[in-house]
């Protein structure tokens, strides 16, 4: 375990260097009023809008804390890289209680070959999510990079923009009514990482999949990943031939506004920018910080021409190779990005971020470093947005963004997560929005899919799924 992961008896100031990565090119288009999908298209998605509105939204957090509502003194848990599922308790006697309830709520984390490994907590999960909230409602934007329950040390994470920061910070515990042992404080940079040469997946796979390289303008190559195609019904009453797809808000020109931005894919025109949700105050199922605005996705709706039709919808690309795990590593090393045409994974489900935690395996396929895949690392992190040039957006939040242990590179932005269970089916997880990289490896960002249609509305990724 790296050593900033160690418990500490005090504060500890992480001074190993993060550094979150926009992965696409500029784009300068002029800025617009956000505008909702029109036409035909419009009045169906809000007829969905009215039958369907968006489920609740339960984070992982929100279901640490169920447990210890169960198990006074549960401080979380995670399954470490030897499969071992690893939980936080203040009575270490209990261990076996806590498993049952990380069974009845995360199913998937508790399998029967899992060796079970209990850890005297210090803290209590919902405290630390309540300091962590103090925390992240204290800092000014210009320290605050990032703020998480880690469920690996039992304390919360916060990110700052520099040392300077991490001091302050330190001083503001006392405050408020923070116990300096509970907090670990990171310096955390950022910077833009543009499109590589000659690192894409093949642009000439058809039918369309989700996973493939996107170009600017009709045949240029690189510049994004196309998440995957979905339909504003399920497909099996026809209601709407119309096709859309989803891809990461910031390669557009702008985070909040529909800047027509097209993209194509080989030679043809494939997706016309159509819609991005607006960042608010008023975040429905999670409290956005006191005068800050909030969404859960970097996530745009792009409509896709009707005159293009050869679409695999509830597909993704498959590379030669899916069999290489490339966890880490210096940008620029060889991945295999090879593409056998019309080759691909279809996707089957979907899951809402309430299964995941630390350790989960999950699976990305983009443009920039293909196929590869790990563990969670890091689950429900609140971040601030990136504009597409590589600045932070002022008085804003992500929340509850995902970082894995799956390496990533320029290019992957918009690409789709997914998780293949056991059974074969594979599960649409998410699309990859940033790299956060620090002294211990590089750590793919990416947005839950519950939270892409919170943000974006109900569609179908694939065909006979529901609307969410």
């Amino acid at each position: 375990m790296p050593s900033w992961l160690v418990a500490p008896t005090k504060l500890r100031l992480v001074f190993a260097v993060f550094a979150a990565t926009i992965l696409l090119s500029e784009c300068d288009n002029p800025r617009e009023s956000p505008v909702a999908p029109r036409g035909r298209l419009a009045k169906h998605v809000a007829a969905l809008r009215a039958a369907n509105p968006a489920r609740s939204i339960t984070t992982p957090d929100d279901l640490n804390d169920s447990i210890a509502a169960h198990v006074p003194g549960f401080g979380g848990f995670y399954v470490d890289e030897a499969g071992k599922l690893v939980v936080w308790s203040q009575d270490t006697t209990r261990g076996s209680e806590i498993r049952g309830w990380i069974h009845h709520f995360v199913a998937g984390a508790d399998r029967p070959e899992r060796a079970l490994v209990v850890r005297r907590a210090a803290y209590d999960v919902r405290d630390l999510r309540n300091w962590r909230w103090k925390l992240e409602n204290m800092l000014a934007d210009g320290d605050w990079q990032a703020a998480d329950v880690d469920e690996q040390t039992n304390r919360v994470f916060i990110g700052v923009g520099n040392a300077g920061a991490a001091e302050r910070v330190v001083a503001e515990l006392a405050a408020a009514g923070v116990p300096s042992g509970a907090v670990d404080v990171g310096v955390v940079t950022t910077s833009l990482t543009q499109t590589p040469d000659n690192r894409f997946l093949t642009s000439g796979v058809r039918p369309v999949p989700g996973g493939v390289g996107l170009g600017d303008f009709q045949y240029g190559l690189g510049g994004c990943s196309f998440g995957f195609l979905a339909r504003p019904d399920t497909g099996s009453n026809d209601i709407v031939t119309q096709y859309y797809g989803v891809g990461a808000s910031h390669c557009t020109a702008t985070l909040d506004a529909n800047d027509h931005k097209a993209w194509w894919q080989y030679e043809d025109l494939l997706l016309n920018e159509s819609y991005e949700a607006p960042f608010t105050s008023t975040l429905t199922y999670r409290t956005c910080p006191t005068g800050k605005t909030c969404r859960y996705a970097d996530a745009v709706l792009y409509t896709v021409p009707s005159s293009f039709t050869n679409l695999a919808w509830g597909k993704i690309v498959s590379t030669t190779d899916s069999t290489y795990l490339y966890t880490g590593g210096a940008a620029g090393t060889t991945v295999d990005t090879t593409v056998k045409p019309y080759r691909s994974t279809s996707i089957r489900a979907e899951t809402t971020m309430g299964s995941f935690y630390v350790g989960f395996p999950v699976n990305k396929v983009g443009i920039g470093s293909g196929h590869t895949y790990g563990p969670i690392h890091r689950t429900c992190v609140d971040v601030p947005p990136f504009n597409p040039d590589g600045t932070t957006r002022q008085n804003s939040r992500y929340v509850c963004q995902m970082w894995a242990d799956a390496y990533v590179y320029g290019g992957d932005s918009g690409a789709p997560v997914w998780y293949s269970a056991p059974s074969g089916v594979n599960i649409l997880l998410g699309i990859v929005w940033a790299q956060t990289a620090d002294s211990t490896g590089l750590y793919m960002e990416f947005s839950p899919i519950d939270g892409v249609h919170f943000d974006l509305g109900p569609f179908a990724t694939f065909p006979g799924g529901s609307i969410y």
